[in-house]
């Protein structure tokens, strides 16, 4: 039991550095295995696969995130090391309708627009209350 245990902790941490020191290469590799592997599975079925609308959505953006890391990947990796780190809390976000997506985006753009309008409009100093008046006027000299 004890063995196991610690045969399964060591594998998971000499595997490790293996998963972070992937290349590019590898990464693309791997979608192509993956793409492989649907095609095949897709001939064994019978009936025409129907996927889900978010499913076709994730395949779309991970097609669309592959031929942008391959033409910008290079220039900016730090870019595309935020978005395949953000890539979990992204997947999420497709799920929605497209209808749906637009108006949190607009949304978000809205916010951003009335934060932006409301730091302009504030005042550079802001003037002192009735009170701070009356115990400013009361001060000892």
């Amino acid at each position: 039991m004890i063995g196991s245990l610690l045969y399964q902790v060591l594998r998971k941490l000499l595997s490790a550095p293996a998963v972070l020191l992937r290349c590019e290469a590898a990464k693309d590799a791997e979608l192509l295995v993956l793409r492989h592997e649907n095609v095949v599975l897709r001939r064994q079925l019978t009936w025409p696969v129907r996927y889900e609308p978010a499913d076709r959505f994730w395949f779309a953006a991970r097609e669309r995130f592959a031929e942008f890391t391959a033409a910008w990947g290079g220039r900016y990796p730090a870019i595309v090391r935020l978005w395949d780190n953000a890539w979990a809390e992204f997947v999420p976000f497709l799920a929605f309708d497209p209808e749906i997506r637009r108006v949190i985006c607009s949304t978000n753009a809205i916010e951003s627009v009335n934060a932006a309008s409301a730091a302009r409009s504030k005042p550079a100093g802001t003037s002192p209350t009735s009170k701070q008046r009356s115990n400013a006027s009361t001060w000892p000299s």
